[in-house]
């Protein structure tokens, strides 16, 4: 990091959060502190007046190359992740929600904050690392009622011993959901197995703002799979034309136009925002197969196991 921070001759200051100061060093001399500066900070705050379509977040993927690439997205990404939050993970107002995902991810943006907070659940925050032993000892300690989860947690959790969570009490965990790329079906299997909870499933990208398919309370899981379609979002498989192709027939997957977190460019890239646009659908770069129940099936990602 230092060598890039060098490069950056526009860069004026970095401003240092010393959690609880357990760094006893001084910071350099042209950082800044973070609570200094928040002490100077005034008691009250003019709010900015925005509208839905003004810029709000910028997430980075990999762009042609494998060069961060910005995607932006609109305040009315609002919309999207609070309807995520109530109709997939189950978010209600006396709910202590513990999201498990990595920060600065539009996931965490979405299912982690946003949703949570628009909808009056409280939101725990821990450094808990990602082993099974501990997870569930906050689960019972804190209360929790309502969680999500990354693939790296959840494959852990699979492969803790048949008796651990039954040394815990879970009363109060309603359902776990996992967030990102569909884990192997015996995995899933395994994880609802051992919590004795349902284990649902929510999927997206960067582009998406969030998760765009998912399973839903009440409906079938069926594992491996990445969900159907979450209300509002009409999901479809297209071939090399960019029409669409029969239930089962594989392709390339893409959501229509006009969903709420839609992203809105990518930064300083305008003819590769326009290229992922074909006869009025989002084109993804994954191949997937929805089958005639309309749930859809993502082929393997590179690295998947």
């Amino acid at each position: 990091m230092g060598a890039t921070v060098y490069e950056l001759f526009d860069l004026q200051h970095i401003v240092v959060v010393n959690k609880n100061r357990r760094d006893p060093l001084p910071i350099d001399t042209a950082d800044l502190d973070y609570d200094q500066e928040m002490a100077k900070a005034a008691a009250d705050a003019e709010v900015e007046a925005t509208s839905q379509l003004d810029y709000a977040t910028v997430h980075y993927t990999d762009g042609p190359g494998s060069e961060p690439l910005g995607v932006v997205h609109s305040h009315q990404m609002l919309v999207q992740s609070v309807g995520a939050g109530r109709l997939m993970l189950g978010l209600r107002g006396d709910d202590l929600y513990w999201p498990t995902l990595r920060p600065a991810t539009v996931e965490e943006m979405s299912c982690g904050i946003l949703a949570p907070w628009s909808l009056g659940a409280a939101v725990f925050v821990s450094e808990t690392g990602p082993g099974a032993e501990r997870w569930l000892e906050t689960v019972q300690a804190r209360r929790i009622t309502q969680s999500c989860a990354d693939q790296v947690r959840l494959r852990l959790f699979s492969r803790c011993e048949d008796d651990l969570p039954g040394q815990f009490d879970l009363s109060s965990l309603r359902e776990m959901t996992g967030i990102g790329e569909p884990l192997p079906d015996e995995v899933e299997r395994r994880c609802e197995s051992l919590l004795g909870k349902p284990v649902r499933h929510g999927w997206g990208e960067p582009e998406t703002g969030g998760p765009v398919l998912g399973s839903l309370p009440g409906a079938e899981v069926r594992y491996g799979s990445a969900g159907r379609p979450l209300p509002g979002i009409e999901a479809a498989v297209l071939d090399g034309n960019h029409m669409e192709v029969p239930p089962e027939v594989e392709g390339v997957l893409a959501i229509r136009l006009g969903w709420p977190s839609m992203f809105r460019a990518y930064w300083n890239a305008p003819g590769l925002y326009n290229s992922r646009f074909r006869r009025g659908w989002y084109v993804m770069g994954r191949r997937a197969g929805i089958d005639r129940d309309g749930y859809v099936w993502l082929a393997s990602a590179k690295g998947d196991s």
